[in-house]
């Protein structure tokens, strides 16, 4: 299965705090707030290996790869494994929290 470190901004805090925390929290690694620099912008090209991923990741990675905002909810079934129920939609500015 592949997937990266993720989550979301508590309301009030930016990106690079954001950043830090979930590296923290999900690697269990701790980076020094001097160290970081921007270092890429990236875009996916060609086909995302879906079938290897999160069964949610395939309802909203491809559309914010493609440049929506989106917000909603995705509902997992009761093992963790599929997802039962994605309600997605469009999404202007910034989501707080």
């Amino acid at each position: 299965m592949i997937m990266g470190l993720g989550g979301k901004a508590r309301l009030g805090e930016g990106d690079a705090a954001c950043a830090l925390r979930e590296v923290s929290a999900e690697a269990g690694l701790v980076i020094d707030p001097d160290s970081l620099t921007w270092r890429a912008e990236l875009s996916f090209v060609g086909a995302l290996p879906l079938e290897q991923m999160w069964d949610d990741e395939g309802y909203w990675l491809p559309r914010v790869l493609a440049g929506e905002t989106l917000a909603g909810t995705i509902t997992y079934d009761e093992a963790c494994k599929l997802v039962t129920r994605a309600e997605l939609k469009a999404a202007s500015g910034p989501l707080a929290g």
